[in-house]
């Protein structure tokens, strides 16, 4: 018998991969999993006593104390998000900002539209309150029967 790293007697004949110990009962006499000893529940979202790592607290979004983002950004993004959403036909969509709080108004030609258009200004860092004032104006033309 020979005296191991942490006190274990193990037979030379016996030298494995845990020196002729299987995983369940160096996990017993140690308290750790072989992993842990090894490094590899440091690369894997485990810290060390085996716990998971505590989530990342997310503060995104949040800025210092009395700071909004300008109007005219807000503006300028919920025009963008708009004009990038494929399924909103925003030609006749006007947007206004005051104070974080966005008004919608104009016309579009689906019911679906003016949902779609409200949650897409909603979505915008910045904006408090959205207004929506859009008529559903169907397009001339595109109805049954023309």
């Amino acid at each position: 018998m020979q005296r191991g790293m942490r006190g274990w007697d193990w037979e030379p004949e016996d030298e494995g991969s845990f020196g002729g110990f299987d995983e369940a009962r160096i996990t017993v006499w140690t308290g750790l999993p072989s992993e842990f000893e090894s490094g590899a529940f440091r690369h894997a979202g485990v810290g060390y006593g085996g716990l998971p790592d505590p989530e990342p607290a997310s503060h995104v979004g949040r800025g210092p104390r009395g700071w909004q983002r300008r109007d005219e950004w807000v503006r300028e993004d919920v025009c963008e998000q708009l004009a990038a959403d494929p399924e909103v036909d925003a030609g006749e969509i006007e947007v206004a900002v005051d104070a974080g709080e966005v008004t919608l108004s104009g016309s579009v030609p689906e019911r679906w539209m003016k949902r779609a258009a409200e949650d897409d200004a909603a979505a915008v860092p910045g904006v408090r309150e959205v207004h929506v004032q859009l008529r559903v104006a169907p397009e001339a033309g595109g109805g049954i029967g023309t």
